[in-house]
């Protein structure tokens, strides 16, 4: 199942945001539907969750008072596993600055 997420947010705030944001994600239920996809899903938004944290907080590619856009998306297969007529297991994480909103 394919998922997509983006948050905007100063460096301070941006993993609150994000947290956020994989809590709505997973509260909508939308991956309910087919078992084991829940958490093959969950999986990938923990992974992203906690490769943004570790790349935000080392301030190499954003530093404290800067503005960040973070995008996620991919594609989980229950169990992680190749399925016949499915997409591959796929990440995708994009981080990068951008200017603070217009006051």
């Amino acid at each position: 199942m394919s998922y997509a997420l983006g948050v905007r947010g100063s460096h301070d705030e941006i993993l609150d945001k994000l947290e956020e944001q994989v809590k709505d994600v997973e509260a909508s239920g939308a991956y309910e539907h087919t078992p084991g996809m829940a958490e093959a899903v969950h999986d990938h938004l923990k992974l992203a969750q906690d490769l943004v944290s570790d790349i935000v907080e080392s301030g190499k590619v954003v530093k404290p008072g800067q503005h960040v856009s973070v995008s996620i998306s991919g594609h989980a297969n229950p169990e992680h596993v190749q399925l016949s007529g499915w997409a591959n297991d796929c990440l995708t994480i994009a981080i990068g600055q951008i200017p603070p909103p217009r006051e």
